[in-house]
């Protein structure tokens, strides 16, 4: 990766997460897979009692509808403020 390319990287994740924090952010409720990982993950969910993840989102939201037992660490407070919304609505 050229120097360009890594300074657009860090520059497209800065403005993710500064406009996070400001405007808000909205949790999809399909996890972010292609659709090879999606079919993966959906049958592999649906065997499972117990979920471990770490990072939530849209995953999150399909696992806490076909397991038991859900944990997930989330290190950002703003995804978890909103994750915690969505899971009560």
């Amino acid at each position: 990766m050229s120097k360009i390319d890594q300074l657009a990287y860090y520059a497209r994740s800065a403005a993710f997460v500064l406009g996070k924090h400001l405007k808000g952010f909205e949790v999809n409720p399909v996890p972010s897979f292609d659709a090879g990982g999606l079919a993966f993950f959906n049958e592999a969910i649906a065997r499972s009692e117990h979920y471990l993840e770490y990072g939530s989102g849209g995953s999150t939201i399909v696992a806490l509808q076909k397991v038991r037992t859900l944990i997930s660490v989330e290190s950002d407070p703003v995804l978890l403020g909103r994750m915690l919304r969505n899971l009560v609505t």
